[in-house]
């Protein structure tokens, strides 16, 4: 008989930028059905106009934290690691909360970056062994944090989306 979950299940999106995170995102969230909360940070002005400061950061991962009670099952383009490793990265400073927040979340799906860069107005890295570097970061922020999480290698969409179906259904 199967277990019905009491609790709505918070899945979040992560990895280094040109990692297919919200191409994915977008997939999943209509093969599953879930609503799909996007990158706070591309809406961000600060952001979009090379500004941002660790205090933006923190308010990001304020409005993750209001956002993660929505009440029902919700996919999550990226989240409180990432912006974890991008206050350390930049600042060198730690976001307030970031590992109550993080603890809140009932699954990580890490996107392992892309080799073939995508030029976009916010990435800043496009040799591929830079971000392989940063990807390194996120994995060990992942096995630091205890929570479960799932590792998507490079793959077409499709693949993808299988894999993090299967990832979400071991973690009900």
């Amino acid at each position: 008989m199967p277990v019905r979950r009491l609790t709505p299940r918070r899945v979040v999106i992560t990895g280094v930028e040109n990692a297919g995170k919200s191409t994915l995102a977008h997939s999943l969230s209509n093969t599953l059905g879930w609503p799909l909360v996007p990158e706070a940070a591309r809406a961000e002005a600060a952001v979009r106009e090379g500004r941002t400061t660790p205090d933006d950061l923190q308010r990001l991962l304020d409005g993750f934290r209001s956002a993660l009670d929505v009440g029902q099952d919700t996919l999550f383009d990226t989240g409180p690691i990432v912006l974890d490793i991008w206050a350390k990265a930049v600042w060198n400073h730690a976001l307030e909360g970031v590992e109550a927040v993080r603890n809140d979340v009932d699954l990580f799906l890490l996107c392992d970056t892309l080799p073939d860069w995508e030029p976009d107005p916010l990435r800043s890295l496009p040799r591929w062994e830079d971000r392989q570097a940063l990807q390194a970061q996120y994995v060990e922020a992942l096995e630091r944090s205890g929570r479960p999480w799932a590792r998507l290698p490079v793959a077409p969409v499709a693949e993808r989306v299988e894999w993090a179906h299967q990832a979400i259904a071991q973690h009900r």
